[in-house]
């Protein structure tokens, strides 16, 4: 897969987490690459394991805070601090989304708000 497949595809599923990340880092920019994690509880730990390894304007993850925080727990021996820093979970701004539908609008909300602001909050 190049680039320009990579940005056409509407949706990329991949059991090998660092073949997603290679396609991600083909994007030169750091500040244009932006990822989102949600596996649905298969392979949480070896894909922010993979996103983190790379620079990117925005690496978040999609569950819950206690989820979230025992990964990072988890990371904190194998990932640098200064990196494990940079995720954001649970992802999406805090506009009380309950359904997936609500939930992926908070989380392009936040990748919006990031991108203009060009400040990762």
């Amino acid at each position: 897969m190049n680039l320009g497949e990579a940005l056409r595809a509407e949706r990329r599923l991949a059991d090998d987490f660092h073949e997603v990340i290679a396609i991600a880092a083909i994007i030169e920019d750091a500040a244009a690459r932006y990822i989102v994690i949600a596996t649905q509880g298969r392979g949480d730990e070896a894909a922010l394991q993979a996103a983190l390894a790379i620079e990117a304007e925005y690496v978040a993850f999609v569950g819950s805070r206690k989820k979230a925080e025992a990964l990072k727990a988890k990371l904190a021996a194998q990932v640098a601090a200064e990196r494990l820093a940079r995720l954001k979970a649970p992802a999406g701004l805090d506009l009380g989304a309950i359904t997936p539908d609500e939930i992926a609008l908070s989380i392009l909300a936040e990748i919006v708000a990031v991108r203009r602001k060009g400040v990762h909050r």
